[in-house]
């Protein structure tokens, strides 16, 4: 109905306006990081089953794996669930049916390493460097009509930053995407 695709189109316009404020706000340096220590394997195993339906209607196998029974930490869980959030909606946009993504935390090197893996299209070389620009859509997402605003991955990278750590893809055509 009209009004339901208003509604849609009303809550897309304001998670956009709140994206880019979020950015602004990180860029101005006003971003505050509220620590919280837990076990981040219970915030990530809790969001990936958040995610689950939506997974299991697009015929996708959505999995978490840990190398350790539990991680405490200090994190920002909030952060954290943006990021998820939006590393997790990318790869189910772009994983086909019957496809897998799989979430994975470790420690490497006295840091947490979590792995979002997909068995979607992959990046090509020439676009991976451009990912996380501002706006920018691929021609992929082009040519799928799959719709973005192309904030999501830059917010993403900038919240990673925000709280020390790094952010890395790797991504071969027709071969998936590893962030």
């Amino acid at each position: 109905s009209k009004a339901k695709s208003i509604e849609r189109n009303g809550q897309t316009l304001l998670d956009l306006v709140n994206q880019l404020m979020e950015l602004a706000s990180i860029e101005s340096g006003h971003q505050k990081v509220n620590y919280f220590q837990g076990d981040i394997n219970l915030l990530l195993k809790y969001l990936t089953d958040t995610f689950q339906a939506l997974a299991n209607s697009k015929k996708i196998q959505l999995l978490f794996y840990s190398s350790e029974k539990e991680i405490i930490l200090d994190f920002d869980k909030e952060k954290t669930q943006r990021i998820f959030s939006n590393l997790i909606s990318n790869a189910l946009k772009f994983t086909p049916e019957h496809g897998q993504i799989e979430i994975q935390t470790c420690i490497k090197n006295q840091q947490l390493e979590i792995t979002f893996k997909d068995s979607g299209k992959g990046i090509s070389e020439k676009e991976i460097k451009h990912i996380f620009d501002r706006f920018y859509q691929g021609t992929q997402r082009q040519n799928t009509g799959i719709q973005g605003s192309g904030i999501g991955l830059t917010l993403v990278k900038e919240l990673v930053e925000l709280l020390n750590g790094h952010l890395v893809v790797e991504s071969e055509e027709e071969n998936g995407t590893v962030f």
